[in-house]
């Protein structure tokens, strides 16, 4: 009939992938390299970047305990569909993780 529904889920979809998911890992590299700075703490980055604390802390959690072949795979993707798999809570799910193969989880 020429009128169709609009589906506003499917369109904030298709606008959230035209923006492009934030890559968890390169975040945190940015917050790595704040907190190697001299006299830095997780208090002091998290105000520079008006952040959490815990915020900057579930970053690290991902930088430390992820092997380090799951990192550079999501540090070097660029797919947004893939990306938006490989988001923080995701990360700290698996990172936070006790089973052997942390890759089973985000298969």
């Amino acid at each position: 009939m020429g009128i169709e529904r609009e589906n506003k889920r499917q369109r904030r979809r298709e606008e959230r992938l035209a923006q492009g998911y934030p890559n968890a890992i390169a975040k945190a590299r940015v917050y790595e390299a704040a907190l190697a700075e001299p006299g830095a703490s997780y208090r002091t980055v998290a105000r520079r970047f008006e952040v959490t604390r815990e915020e900057i802390c579930q970053y690290m959690v991902v930088l430390r305990r992820l092997p380090p072949e799951m990192i550079a795979a999501v540090e070097y993707e660029r797919d947004p569909v893939r990306l938006r798999e490989f988001s923080l809570r995701r990360l700290v799910a698996v990172a936070r993780s006790r089973t052997a193969d942390p890759s089973a989880i985000i298969a």
